[in-house]
C-alpha cells in the first residue's frame, strides 16, 4: 500500500479542530451542571463529565478518520479515471436515471434516453 502525501493533501490543523473540541467541552460542562444538579457536589461531578468527553472525543476522532479516507477514495478515483483518460480507455457514464452505464462520449442514455450531463 503506497502510504505517501499526495502534494494536494494537508494536516487537519488547530483551527479546524476548534469547533469539535468545543463541542465536546460544551456537552462536558452541561453534563457537569446536570450531575450537579440531580445529585450535588459528589465525585460523579467529575467522573460522569469524563466518561461523556471521553466518548464524544472518540465518536470526533473516528468521523475525522472517516472523512480521510473518503477523501483519499474519491483523489484516488479521480486519479484513476485521469489515467484511463490518457490512455485513451473508453470511459463509462452513469445515467442519473436508470444508472445504466453509457459510454462517455454520448449524450444521451442507450436505455431509457435521459440527457447526460
Amino acid at each position: 500500500m503506497n502510504m505517501q502525501k499526495s502534494p494536494n493533501s494537508r494536516g487537519i490543523t488547530s483551527d479546524e479542530n476548534f469547533p469539535g473540541f468545543a463541542i465536546i467541552l460544551f456537552a462536558a460542562v452541561v453534563t457537569m451542571l446536570l450531575v450537579y444538579m440531580q445529585q450535588g457536589f459528589t465525585i460523579y461531578l467529575l467522573l460522569i463529565p469524563l466518561v461523556v468527553i471521553g466518548a464524544l472525543f472518540f465518536a470526533y476522532e473516528s468521523f475525522k478518520v472517516f472523512l480521510r479516507l473518503v477523501g483519499r477514495e474519491l483523489e484516488r478515483g479521480r486519479g484513476e479515471a485521469l489515467e484511463e483518460k490518457s490512455k485513451g480507455r473508453l470511459l463509462m457514464l452513469v445515467c442519473p436515471k436508470c444508472k445504466a452505464k453509457n459510454p462517455a462520449d454520448t449524450s444521451h442514455c442507450f436505455n431509457c434516453g435521459e440527457k447526460i450531463n
